[in-house]
């Protein structure tokens, strides 16, 4: 499943934000590398072909909504990601707009945090932090016409209240 809402969110933003998935279409996949040919049903919606890239270790997490581990540093900081929200904000209180949560993806599962935006142009550059939030902006966007469309829910419940998730890397 996880396999294929990244293929769904990579193919909805082809063209608007580079990444380095090819296909996630076992034909194509097996097009590409035959020898798989025999294994195709195993591929079938669990496998995409990527374009290798340089991982860099930071985990996206897009909320449109004040919830979770964001409601907990608010309540406790008054900050999201360590950046200044306004005051006075209720839990599951709808984001203004769309908020990329940056965090560090350590190997060790322990150490891993929530970093600043700040940090994260730190590490990955101003280029690398502008397509992350462009790629932000559009993610939240094509969430909200999602959630417009027509036997859509209108509104997010608290538990599921991201607009998404995106482990990204650099190509």
């Amino acid at each position: 499943m996880l396999t294929q809402i990244s293929a769904w969110w990579f193919n909805e933003l082809e063209g608007v934000v580079p990444h380095h998935m090819i296909s996630a279409d076992a034909d194509t996949i097996i097009g590409e590398i035959p020898v798989l040919h025999q294994h195709r049903a195993s591929l079938a919606g669990r496998a995409m072909l990527c374009q290798r890239t340089t991982v860099f270790p930071i985990e996206c997490v897009i909320r449109g909504y004040l919830s979770g581990s964001a409601w907990k540093e608010y309540a406790q900081q008054g900050t999201l990601a360590g950046e200044k929200l306004a005051p006075g904000l209720l839990e599951s209180a709808k984001l203004e707009a769309a908020d990329l949560q940056p965090g560090d993806q350590s190997r060790d599962r322990s150490r891993r945090k929530t970093i600043t935006i700040g940090r994260m142009r730190e590490i990955l550059g101003d280029e690398v932090a502008y397509t992350l939030e462009s790629m932000t902006r559009a993610i939240y966007t094509l969430g909200e016409k999602t959630q417009s469309r027509p036997g859509a829910s209108s509104s997010p419940t608290p538990s599921s209240n991201s607009a998404g998730t995106a482990t990204a890397a650099s190509s």
